[in-house]
């Protein structure tokens, strides 16, 4: 799937450009002929970083995502098993902390840009622009955005907003100091509420380009160390992508860039060969298993009118 993934993102954007591709990964699970393989057919400027992690000291095993059983996302989908899941959203909201445990090499330091992909990502057409000139005056471009709405949106997101609003008293940021509009109406007129706001957009994640600096300058430190002392990634699976938009609402009217890539039918999040987590697999298969007895319901209640009907003598033409 990796070889696939970097082939499309070859051959329709960064032959032009050669950029330096970092596969971080843990554990060893590339074998070398198969890493040789792709930078002999792909790019010798893709190199391999397997990434050290763990769960950090201060956050208890009991408080860990997998063990909140009264989550329903938890309860029909997530088993320790998925505890991979967690030390990888630590490692994309932690953009900045080059070279320490669970983040980023400290190569990545030098650049003032950086993109993230997934290994799965998919660019169908030739992009012909450079991505990186789309976040020089802005923290964010993406390959697309959206609003959740979905109710494992609300499972993953467990005490983000009193969590972020905590921040605002703890730092002593005015809600009129907010800059982008709809994270400021948001504080505004649901400072009351316990979920994550609908109406504030947010990115892919999997087709992002950072303006790192412009982040860091920003003060997205303080705010990670915050977010990181509570432990949310770990505690409740708070995902990058809304991690960061609350911080860039907070501090940039224009939050991001919307490449709208998708739109265009340049870009999938997912190739048509992924197989999809396990998690999914078993929310797919249990629509499946719910539309399969309804229609067996159905089936069965027409059998037993066509039966009545019989028995009366009555037709049914």
């Amino acid at each position: 799937m990796l070889k696939e993934c970097l082939g499309f993102f070859y051959e329709n954007w960064n032959h032009k450009y050669d950029y330096p591709v970092y596969i971080h990964h843990f554990d060893e699970i590339f074998p070398q002929d198969y890493v040789d393989d792709i930078r002999n057919s792909i790019s010798k400027n893709i190199s391999f970083h397997q990434i050290d992690y763990g769960v950090p000291s201060h956050i208890k095993e009991k408080d860990l995502f997998y063990n909140r059983r009264y989550v329903r996302y938890v309860k029909n989908a997530f088993p320790i098993s998925r505890m991979g899941y967690l030390h990888m959203e630590y490692f994309v909201s932690n953009l900045h902390k080059f070279g320490e445990k669970g983040c980023v090499v400290k190569e990545l330091e030098k650049y003032d840009y950086t993109m993230r992909i997934d290994d799965d990502s998919w660019f169908k057409q030739r992009v012909e622009y450079d991505f990186f000139d789309y976040v020089v005056d802005i923290p964010i471009s993406s390959g697309y955005s959206w609003c959740h709405e979905h109710w494992r949106h609300e499972d993953t997101t467990e005490n983000l907003w009193p969590f972020y609003l905590n921040y605002l008293k703890l730092k002593n940021i005015d809600v009129k100091d907010i800059k982008n509009e709809v994270l400021r109406n948001a504080v505004l007129t649901q400072a009351e509420q316990t979920t994550f706001p609908q109406a504030v957009r947010i990115t892919c994640g999997n087709c992002n380009i950072y303006n790192v600096k412009m982040l860091k300058d920003a003060g997205f430190s303080d705010w990670m160390n915050a977010v990181n002392e509570y432990g949310g990634n770990y505690k409740h699976r708070w995902g990058d992508i809304e991690i960061l938009a609350l911080f860039t609402g907070t501090r940039f009217e224009k939050p991001f860039h919307d490449l709208d890539l998708v739109k265009q039918g340049v870009y999938e999040s997912h190739l048509p060969s992924t197989e999809f987590a396990p998690s999914v697999q078993k929310d797919e298969l249990s629509r499946s298993l719910r539309l399969r007895n309804k229609a067996i319901d159905k089936l069965t209640k027409l059998t037993m009118k066509y039966r009545l009907l019989k028995k009366l003598g009555v037709s049914n033409k």
